[in-house]
Order: structure tokens, then C-alpha cells, then sequence
């Protein structure tokens, strides 16, 4: 039976159909019961932006708000929901993941500022447009590179670029196409990542052909992987990942080395880079990485290529768990 302690769960309601549910009333049923079965009162609250006064008056009263809303999502962004949060969190409730913390973790810009722990690869940040093309022709030149735009989700604007005689080969990771583009051409490609003050990360590329491993975190605590395979047509090479994940306990012994790096050096790491504490950290956040193939350097066999925290879906089974736990925490401390 619930409690009296009122935490929202909230999601993002499909602007176009707004009385119809989406997938996320029945991902997140789970997080609802084992709030319940912690003896909170759980809120579900359907954002959208048409309906934000119904939002804030739901949130009044909150302990907690557990969000599930991405970044970029039909034409839409974070914008208003993050201003509700933070009004939220000035009364008083505690938010995961907070808009500030996303600001840190949750882009692009978390593989430039961590970039010297054992996860990081060579990563360069271009914060103009003009930055950009005085510098990146120098880096390309050295091997192919992935330029991410700062903020965004499902790959969207993420490209591998590489030198292909008189211009660039470019593969977009949202389509895996191919195709060739002049320097003119790939400024007007990647242009749009500048656009109200954003900015966009150049990191090397690491091979896919190995696939994906994501690691599933609850705060500071490892609670479980998954692992993608390269998506593929056998004509072109991979860059993007199949949406099947198969999933695996935090204790799967394949990734060992993985959850020990995480609990003793990069999740610390992290902390400390960006100044931290625990109690700040998401309630549920993942990193993916693409696997080197070996140790070297001081680098691990892992390279980070982002952090999510915004939307983290589909999640392994323990998570509910280990977020009403953490919620517990907040109450009390």
C-alpha cells in the first residue's frame, strides 16, 4: 500500500494526440508500483507544453519528480519542462534528473571535460562555427572523426567524418547513410549545431563491429548492462546500433572490469571533474561505450561515446528498485 509522500513520475504525452497514451505508461508502471510498494504516493504527470499550468500545480506538494523527457523529440525541446523543474526544485523538490545536472552529464560536452579519465578518447570542442573550420581540418586529417552536436538523442545530427580525396566521406549515425560532401557542403551540414549558442564534439572514431555496451547506473551504484549488436546491411560499414538490447545483471561477470572502472575511478572521476555530489546524481543514468579492443595508455578497453539522463528507457528490471531506494534516501536525508 502507497504512502502520503507524494512523488511525480512524469513523462512527455504526445502533442498531436493528447488523450492517447504512449509507450512510457507502460515502461514506467513498473517505477509507479515500487514506489507504491515503498509506501510513497506516486504523481504520474503527462508533460505538454499546452498543458504546463496543470504540470506545475501536479508537482506542488511533490517530495521527489522522477522525469522521463529527451532532449529533442518531434520538433520539440526541453525548454519549458526544465524551467518547471527548476521552480520545482526552488520549493523545494527533489528533481531526477535536474536540468542543471543534465547541463553537466546529459551532453555531449561531459566526453570533452572527462576526456582525461580511463574512458576517454581524443575529443576536441568547437563552440562556433568559426572555431570549427579553423580547426577541424587538422584533426580530420589524423583519421575519421565523430562530430556530435552538444545536446540531442537517437543520433540525431551525429556524423562520421573521414577524408575522401578532394572532400569528406560523411555517414550519418542516424541512417548509417553514406555519402560525399565538400568542405562547403559539411560546414552547411554541421552548421545547424551551432544555432542558439550550441556547440558541437569532434571525437575519434571507434570501430562498432564489436557493438555496445551500456551500463546502467542508479546514483553512484552500477545495477546492470546491456549489449548492442552494429546495425548492418552488409554494404556499408557499421557506425549506428540495432535497438535490441540483451540484458544482463549488474554481477554478469563479462563485464567485470567495466563495473569495477566505474565503481573505483569514472564514476568518482566524474563526480569530482564536474563537482558533484552523490545525493546529485541521477536516480537512473547509463553510459555507452564502444570497445576498444584493448588497454592502452592509461585508457581502458571501454570508449565512453555519451552519458543519458534525460530519458532513460528501456531499463533492466531492478531499476524500479533501486530508484524507490534511492528516493528513500532523499526523504530522509
Amino acid at each position: 500500500m502507497g504512502g502520503s509522500t507524494k512523488i511525480a513520475v512524469m513523462w512527455r504525452g504526445d502533442w498531436r494526440a493528447p488523450s492517447e497514451p504512449t509507450r512510457y505508461e507502460a515502461r514506467l508502471r513498473p517505477v509507479l508500483e515500487a514506489l507504491s510498494a515503498a509506501h510513497f504516493k506516486p504523481e504520474p504527470i503527462v508533460f505538454l507544453e499546452e498543458r504546463v499550468e496543470a504540470a506545475r500545480e501536479a508537482l506542488r506538494g511533490c517530495a521527489g519528480a522522477l522525469v522521463w523527457i529527451n532532449p529533442l523529440a518531434d520538433g520539440r525541446d526541453r525548454r519549458v519542462v526544465d524551467g518547471l523543474l527548476r521552480e520545482a526544485a526552488a520549493r523545494g523538490t527533489r528533481v531526477s534528473a535536474h536540468p542543471d545536472v543534465i547541463a553537466q552529464m546529459g551532453v555531449k560536452d561531459v566526453l570533452f571535460t572527462t576526456r582525461g579519465l580511463g574512458w576517454g578518447s581524443d575529443t576536441e570542442r568547437y563552440d562556433t562555427l568559426a572555431d570549427f573550420q579553423a580547426r577541424f581540418s587538422k584533426q580530420v586529417a589524423r583519421g575519421a572523426r565523430v562530430l556530435k552536436p552538444h545536446r540531442g538523442n537517437d543520433g540525431q545530427g551525429v556524423l562520421k567524418v573521414s577524408r575522401s580525396g578532394d572532400g569528406f566521406a560523411v555517414q550519418a549515425a542516424s541512417t548509417d547513410e553514406v555519402g560525399e560532401a565538400s568542405w562547403n557542403a559539411l560546414i552547411e551540414l554541421v552548421a545547424p549545431a551551432f544555432e542558439d549558442g550550441g556547440r558541437l564534439i569532434d571525437q575519434e572514431f571507434h570501430p562498432a563491429s564489436q557493438g555496445m555496451v551500456r551500463c546502467y547506473m542508479s546514483f553512484d551504484r552500477v545495477i546492470g548492462f546491456c549489449r548492442q549488436e552494429p546495425r548492418t546491411d552488409g554494404a556499408r560499414p557499421a557506425f549506428a546500433m540495432n535497438s535490441a538490447k540483451a540484458m544482463f545483471a549488474s554481477d554478469e561477470p563479462v563485464f567485470g572490469d567495466l563495473r569495477e572502472s566505474m565503481h573505483k575511478d569514472w564514476i568518482p572521476g566524474t563526480k569530482r571533474i564536474l563537482g558533484m555530489e552523490t545525493s546529485s546524481l541521477p536516480a537512473l543514468w547509463d553510459a555507452d561505450f564502444l570497445v576498444r579492443g584493448r588497454a592502452s595508455a592509461g585508457r581502458g578497453a571501454y570508449a565512453l561515446c555519451e552519458i543519458n539522463v534525460s530519458c532513460v528507457s528501456p531499463f533492466p528490471d531492478v531499476a524500479p528498485i533501486e530508484i524507490a531506494q534511492g528516493v528513500r534516501r532523499w526523504v530522509r536525508g
